[in-house]
């Protein structure tokens, strides 16, 4: 089902995941008091009710983005087409990271399954107009089929630092 790649990028996946989202365990299975809130991310309007899961959850500086397809959120219809599909899903995730606060600038890591892996070079020209320049960390995995019939889903790992700045004045000597 899953290549060997594909299945190393998951296990590590998942343990960066149980490692944040249990962020009071420590090595030694003592709990400590934990400083970040999970919150659920979703678009204003949206019924998310029915869904098995979140469109995306927020823990601390992190965001993690579920998978996502070609569906326009208006129309509920799937996009055609493998170029047409991979835009609208960089559109939603692009929605879901405004809504954190963030932008494709602050993706870490994206996870692509495709249905075709010809399509590879269409994903990528579209791909590119997101990420023009420092792109995230990517695993593409082709897979049997997608739900709804969709050619391609995405996911992603977005981080936005909190943390204070310090600003180094320049002086003259």
């Amino acid at each position: 089902m899953f290549s060997f790649r594909g299945r190393l990028a998951l296990i590590a996946a998942l343990v960066l995941c149980f490692f944040l989202f249990y962020p009071g365990l420590t090595m030694g299975g003592q709990e400590k008091e934990c400083p970040h809130q999970k919150k659920v991310i979703k678009l204003k309007g949206t019924d998310i009710s029915e869904l098995p899961f979140s469109p995306a959850i927020k823990i601390g500086d992190w965001l993690f983005l579920s998978g996502n397809i070609g569906t326009d959120p208006s129309t509920g219809k799937l996009a055609e087409g493998i170029e047409a599909q991979t835009r609208q899903v960089l559109e939603n995730l692009g929605a879901l990271l405004k809504e954190a606060g963030m932008s494709y600038e602050n993706v870490a890591k994206v996870t692509v399954y495709l249905t075709d892996i010809k399509d590879y070079d269409a994903l990528n020209k579209v791909y590119k107009e997101y990420f023009p320049s420092e792109r995230p960390a990517r695993a593409v995995v082709e897979v049997h089929e997608l739900v709804r019939g969709a050619k391609v889903e995405i996911s992603m790992i977005a981080m936005k630092c909190s943390c204070p700045t310090e600003k180094k004045e320049h002086t003259k000597e």
